[in-house]
Parts: C-alpha cells; sequence; structure tokens
C-alpha cells in the first residue's frame, strides 16, 4: 500500500508539472500589455447594475457583452480631466484604425458620475462631440455607484458653499477595459498616452475571451 501510494503522489506531482508547464505556455504566448495593469489571467466579474444610455435606453451588464469596452467616470461639467482623456480616447481610437484594428471591436463608454447635473440629452451632446460613436451613461446614484465600486473606481462630490449648483467632483481618472463577455480584464492608469493605449488595445482584441 505505502508503494502504490508513493507511486499515486509520483504520478500526481508529474501531472502537476505538466499542467503547469502547459499554462505557462498559454500565458506566454500572450503578449503583455504595454501599460495598463493586466487582468486577463483572472478576470473579475461585475456586479448587476441598470443605468440608462444617452439615448434613454436600459444599460446593463449584457450591453458590455459581444464587444471590448473601455469604461470612464466622470461627468460633463469636469474642468480638466474628462475633456482631456476623451480626447485622448478619440485619438486612441484613430490611432487603433491606423495600426490595422476594426473599430467596431470596441466601443467607449463615458458613465456620468453627475446624474443631478447631466441630463440625458447634456450627455449626449457632451459625448458626441468628442467622437459620434461615444456613448454616454448614466443613472442612479446608487446604481453608480455599484458599478463603480464593482470596477473599482471611486469618486465624490465637493461642495462649493459660495455656489452650491457649480459643485466639483473628484474621481479616478483610470480607464476600464471590459472583455466580450461583460468582465474587468484591464485597467489603464494615468498618464495616459493614445498610441500606447491603442497598442494595448490591438492586444486585447486580439487575445482569447473564453477562459
Amino acid at each position: 500500500m505505502k508503494r502504490h501510494h508513493l507511486a499515486l503522489l509520483a504520478l500526481a506531482g508529474v501531472i502537476a508539472l505538466v499542467l503547469g508547464f502547459w499554462a505557462g505556455q498559454l500565458n506566454h504566448d500572450e503578449p503583455p500589455l504595454e501599460h495598463g495593469t493586466d487582468m486577463r489571467s483572472a478576470p473579475r466579474a461585475l456586479p448587476d447594475f441598470r443605468l440608462q444610455d444617452h439615448n434613454g435606453q436600459p444599460f446593463t451588464p449584457e450591453r458590455l457583452q459581444g464587444h471590448w469596452n473601455l469604461l470612464f467616470f466622470g461627468y460633463t461639467h469636469c474642468p480638466d480631466v474628462c475633456p482631456t482623456t476623451l480626447a485622448m480616447l478619440r485619438q486612441a481610437m484613430q490611432a487603433y484604425r491606423e495600426l490595422g484594428g476594426n473599430p467596431d471591436d470596441w466601443q467607449v463608454v463615458f458613465v456620468s458620475v453627475d446624474p443631478q447635473r447631466d441630463t440625458l440629452e447634456r450627455l449626449r451632446e457632451y459625448v458626441r462631440y468628442f467622437d459620434p460613436a461615444f456613448l454616454g451613461v448614466t443613472g442612479d446614484p446608487e446604481q453608480l455607484q455599484r458599478l463603480a465600486l464593482g470596477v473599482g473606481v471611486v469618486y465624490g462630490r465637493v461642495e462649493n458653499p459660495k455656489d452650491p449648483d457649480n459643485y466639483l467632483v473628484d474621481h479616478s481618472a483610470s480607464i476600464i477595459a471590459i472583455d466580450p463577455q461583460g468582465r474587468e480584464a484591464a485597467v489603464f492608469s494615468p498618464p495616459h498616452v493614445p498610441q500606447a493605449l491603442a497598442r494595448d488595445m490591438l492586444i486585447l482584441a486580439g487575445s482569447g475571451t473564453d477562459k
């Protein structure tokens, strides 16, 4: 029995080595991202949420499936980070096309965390100024918070006592990549460079997503 037990342990060890080598080969075959934090080996499922896009249509986790997505959280009254980042995303999409990527592979989603001021009409005008293909999304504060926390994004309102309607919103400047299964697959932290982002988008779009 002892010899049989040792043989089983040896066999299990060989199997573990083979599986480890095979998994290592799979990871090696996927080129590393240049700029982003790669989560493809353990993509994170999104929480359930229900928002609205700028056309008034429901925006749920299912809307993120079937293609890659870049999510950026902000608000239309943002004085600097949001317009700069959306302009960068427009440049990244152009660079992606120039690298031979299919623009239909990706959807850029701007999630407004200021539903009090960002009506659907204002949101639609805002995102279309940067690119007609960009999608604006907002909704109930609780639902926004649920999605944001699910992808590691934080934000908070900064009151303006002298002009209460002219408040600011502090928010993360990261861009979140969502894979065609609707899972968080990468995080891009600032500073953002459009060409570097486009190259990483090409790597992501060419990687396997059936894990």
